[in-house]
C-alpha cells in the first residue's frame, strides 16, 4: 500500500480547514501523512490546527502563497505519491483509494472529476457537465483548452513533482496550470471520471480579479511556449494557443463588465487566429447585450440550442 502524502497550504483557514482535514483522515487508503502548511495566518488558523496533534505534520511559514506553501509541504513529504487539497476544499472518503486502484507502474499522475458547491451562481453541481476532460497526453490541449485539472484532485509522484521543479512562486492564480503543462510535457495522466472531490465556490477571490488573471495566463503561455517540447508546435497551433488566450480574457472581462477590455482582447484573438469562429461570436455577443433587451435575444437564442440539442438527443 502506497504512501500518500496530503498537502494542504492554509491562510486564515480557520473557518474551513477542520473539515477539510478531517475529510482526509477519514480516507479509506490509510498509509497517508497530512501537511498542513499555514501560510502566515492572522486568525485562528494555527490554533484550529493544533488540535490535530501528531495526527497532522504542521508547518509554518511567513505569507508567501499558496505555491511556495505546496512546496514546502512536498519538500518535507515522505510518501511516494503527493495530493494537494485546498484548506476549504473536501475529499470523498473513497477519493485516495479510488485513484490509487487506477495506477500501474507506469502511472505518473491521476486526476478526477469534481463536484461543485457554495456560490455556484450557474455552474452545474458537476464540472465535466462544463469541462471536457482529457486523458493520457495532454500536453496541447492543456496549452489550447486551458485547466481542465483541478489543483485538489490531483495525485502525482513525488519524482516527477520534483523532476518538474514543484509550482513557480511567482504565480498566484495559475500556478497549478503552469506546473500541469510542465508535468505533462512528458508524463501522460490518468483521469477517474468519478467526482471525488467536493470543490468550494466563493463569491469573491484571486480568479475574480481581471486584470491579475491577465497578467498570470500572458505569464504562463510565455513560460509553456519555451519549453522543448512547445518549440516543435506547428506555427498554426502557437497562433491557435494564443488566439484562446485571448478569448479567455475576453470573456472574464465581458463578465467584470469591462467592456473595452473584451473587445480589445477578442481583436487579439481575431489577429492571431483570424478563421475562428469564436471570438466573432463572442464579439456579436458583446454588442447585443448593449442594446436595448440585446439580453433577452441572447438568453432566447441560448434556449433554442439547448431544445435543440435536447431534441436531437431524443
Amino acid at each position: 500500500m502506497p504512501k500518500v502524502s496530503v498537502i494542504i497550504p492554509a491562510h486564515n483557514a480557520a473557518r474551513f480547514v477542520t473539515e477539510t482535514v478531517e475529510s482526509v483522515l477519514n480516507q479509506t487508503h490509510r498509509n497517508l501523512e497530512v501537511i498542513v502548511v499555514d501560510d502566515g495566518s492572522t486568525d485562528e488558523t494555527a490554533e484550529v490546527l493544533r488540535a490535530f496533534d501528531d495526527r497532522i505534520v504542521l508547518r509554518s511559514q511567513p505569507n508567501g502563497g499558496v505555491a511556495r506553501a505546496r512546496n514546502e509541504g512536498a519538500r518535507v513529504a515522505t510518501g511516494e505519491w503527493l495530493a494537494f487539497l485546498d484548506a476549504d476544499d473536501l475529499w470523498l472518503p473513497d477519493k485516495l483509494e479510488r485513484q490509487l486502484g487506477l495506477a500501474d507502474p507506469g502511472t505518473s499522475w491521476i486526476y478526477s472529476d469534481r463536484f461543485n458547491f457554495g456560490s455556484r451562481e450557474g455552474v452545474p453541481e458537476v464540472q465535466s457537465e462544463i469541462t471536457a476532460m482529457y486523458e493520457g497526453d495532454v500536453f496541447t490541449a492543456l496549452l489550447v483548452e486551458g485547466n481542465f485539472i483541478s489543483s485538489s484532485t490531483v495525485i502525482v509522484r513525488k519524482e516527477i513533482f520534483d523532476r518538474a521543479g514543484g509550482y513557480c512562486e511567482n504565480l498566484r492564480g495559475t500556478e497549478d496550470w503552469d506546473l500541469w503543462i510542465r508535468v505533462s510535457e512528458r508524463n501522460p495522466i490518468r483521469f477517474c471520471p468519478m467526482q471525488l472531490l467536493r470543490y468550494r465556490i466563493h463569491s469573491a477571490g484571486i480568479s475574480h480579479n481581471y486584470d491579475h488573471m491577465w497578467r498570470e495566463r500572458r505569464m504562463v503561455i510565455v513560460r509553456a511556449l519555451a519549453l522543448s517540447r512547445a518549440r516543435t508546435l506547428s506555427w498554426s497551433m502557437r497562433r491557435r494557443i494564443w488566439s484562446q488566450t485571448w478569448i479567455t480574457n475576453g470573456v472574464e472581462a465581458a463578465k467584470c463588465g469591462r467592456v473595452v477590455a473584451a473587445l480589445r482582447e477578442f481583436g487579439r484573438a481575431v489577429v492571431a487566429w483570424p478563421i475562428g469562429a469564436t471570438p466573432y461570436r463572442e464579439i456579436a455577443r458583446l454588442a447585443l447585450y448593449q442594446i436595448p433587451q440585446g439580453h433577452r435575444i441572447v438568453e432566447a437564442i441560448q434556449r433554442l440550442r439547448a431544445a435543440r440539442k435536447i431534441g436531437s438527443v431524443a
